[in-house]
């Protein structure tokens, strides 16, 4: 979430005094919050850590200031988006010159936040040779999880690690959540991604996560260390927060037509068209061949996501109600197709109507139109056949 495609990635690794060098007792440790980008894939933000340390020289002769990014990914890796979709895709960690990583963010008008941790000394130690040892070309790399392997959550692990698992005391309260509660917030402009999502995701998205888990976002996690301590520390896990860049990109504007409007539109336009077909007796073969093509592909996208993805959301997936493989069956006979094969269809349509909102799934509201759409088209076939099989 909010990874760089084009970020500058520098090391200035310039023999083993900065490799194995020890942070002076003045060093800084600080968490870098970014706010949201123009790209999906930034509309949720950006978590990295910055390290300090004036006593500390690199190959230039300037004083250590780096920034750990566990957000970057290669656009032109080969096969991107099936690797994306397998759950496949390697995200790595880069290192960046403070001052380059702070202008590339003022440069997209978007936020900065620093919160500087009130870490000893040993801890600071431990976390930089944790981050160095994550740099190195063999640890760098790991396969990305949208809810579990992210910025934040690689963020969220090695601040624990560093601290030798502390025992977290935290004094926000939160309502119950859900990991599509949480991104649902960050998507009230992107209604069209978030039905993608919605039809992509399945039931583990709607299970009531922990406060651990609640951290995937890095605005969660910046909220949650502002209220964060933990054993053998007096006070609050951050000593000192402040704003290094503003946002100053606007918030995108809703879609003027929404899924919701289009579908139920759809919907209606559908109805008439049944209406007509039915009194003039013609059927509208053209339409029909273009919703079970999408149904189709939909069906088969579906099942990819649940039994042949590693991603852990993707799994129990109860839009294949609605977007199951007899749309391929119906796609390829129409006219011709059994009215028992229709029946089976029109079965899971009508659970996955009666049961909108008691599945242990949150079906998106668009889907609901493009339920009683299905419906709509196979009583027209069935009224449409001269024969029973």
């Amino acid at each position: 979430m909010g990874a760089k495609k084009f970020f500058v990635l520098f090391w200035l690794f310039c023999g083993t005094l900065v490799l194995h060098a020890q942070l002076s007792q003045s060093a800084k440790v600080s968490v870098l919050t970014c706010g949201a980008g123009e790209e999906f894939y930034e509309a949720f933000g950006h978590t990295a850590i910055r390290i300090v340390d004036d006593s500390l020289l690199l190959a230039d002769g300037s004083a250590l200031d780096l920034v750990f990014n566990y957000g970057i990914f290669n656009f032109d890796v080969e096969h991107f988006y099936f690797k994306f979709a397998k759950g496949q895709l390697l995200y790595e960690l880069g290192v960046s010159t403070f001052d380059n990583f702070l202008y590339s963010y003022q440069y997209e008008q978007r936020s900065v936040n620093e919160q500087e941790l009130a870490l000893n000394t040993e801890q600071k130690n431990a976390l930089y040779q944790l981050l160095v040892e994550n740099y190195l070309p063999e640890n760098r790399y790991y396969s990305y999880d949208f809810f579990r392997d992210n910025c934040a959550t690689r963020v969220r692990d090695i601040l624990q690690k560093a601290m030798e698992k502390p025992v977290f005391e935290t004094k926000m309260e939160r309502q119950p959540a859900t990991f599509r509660s949480l991104y649902y917030l960050y998507t009230d402009s992107l209604l069209w991604w978030r039905l993608g999502i919605d039809i992509a995701l399945g039931a583990r998205t709607d299970k009531q996560i922990t406060t651990w888990d609640y951290l995937y976002l890095p605005s969660c996690l910046e909220n949650q260390l502002d209220t964060l301590s933990y054993a053998g520390q007096k006070g609050g896990l951050v000593a000192e927060k402040q704003q290094l860049s503003a946002q100053l990109l606007p918030a995108p504007n809703k879609a003027f037509i929404t899924p919701d409007i289009l579908f139920w539109g759809m919907f209606v336009l559908v109805l008439l068209l049944c209406f007509w077909e039915i009194k003039k007796g013609f059927y509208a073969k053209a339409f029909d061949i273009l919703l079970f093509m999408l149904l189709s592909v939909l069906s088969v996208l579906v099942i990819f996501l649940w039994f042949f993805s590693e991603h852990y959301a993707t799994k129990d997936n109860f839009n294949l109600l609605w977007a199951n493989p007899l749309a391929i069956a119906i796609l390829f006979m129409l006219k011709k197709t059994p009215v028992w094969l229709m029946g089976l269809y029109a079965i899971c349509l009508i659970v996955s109507f009666g049961c909108f909102g008691l599945l242990p799934q949150h079906f998106n509201s668009a889907v609901l139109p493009i339920l009683l759409i299905i419906m709509s088209r196979l009583f027209v076939l069935v009224n449409q056949k001269k024969h029973f099989i």
